[in-house]
């Protein structure tokens, strides 16, 4: 019973042919004192597991038919009790995708409002800094037109500055 989750879960494989969603697998040791419990709940696994200190888990044998534990009342109790928590999570899953609709529309919303800003930006900045901007004056014109001072040595490929 030194097995965790992975190694469980690849047994299950290796016997079933795969992990099946929704589903529990129940693992024993031989001495009916511990077992191990592994869910797949379609996105991963749960893995639970129970050590008595006094006493043996009680398992049918092989050829015995299964008797049922708890009577029909309360058999129909239990069920009523599983529908109506499953509407509960179904209605919270709804509330959740309802939720998640609701912000994917508001970050479309901000990046259509990203978008206007940016093209916005952009248009100042070319109004503010286009053409004129760059133009150089007198004294950079001077600059430019000036030639090298003939005290430095002309580069060549292989000389170090």
């Amino acid at each position: 019973m030194r097995a965790g989750a992975d190694r469980l879960t690849a047994r299950v494989v290796q016997v079933f042919g795969a992990a099946q969603a929704h589903h529990g697998y129940l693992f024993a040791n031989a001495r009916g004192t511990r077992m191990k419990l592994i869910v797949h709940d379609g996105f991963g696994v749960w893995c639970a597991r129970r050590r008595l200190n006094q006493g043996r888990f009680i398992w049918p044998s092989a050829g015995a038919p299964l008797q049922p534990r708890l009577s029909k009342s309360a058999m129909a109790e239990l069920a009523g009790q599983m529908l109506d928590r499953f509407a509960a999570m179904e209605a919270l899953l709804e509330a959740r995708d309802t939720q998640a609709a609701a912000q994917a529309q508001l970050i479309k919303f901000k990046d259509a409002q990203l978008e206007r800003i940016t093209l916005e930006l952009a248009r100042l900045n070319a109004w503010k800094f286009g053409a004129r901007a760059e133009r150089m004056n007198a004294e950079q014109r001077q600059m430019f037109e000036e030639p090298w001072p003939r005290t430095r040595p002309a580069w060549r490929p292989g000389c170090k500055p």
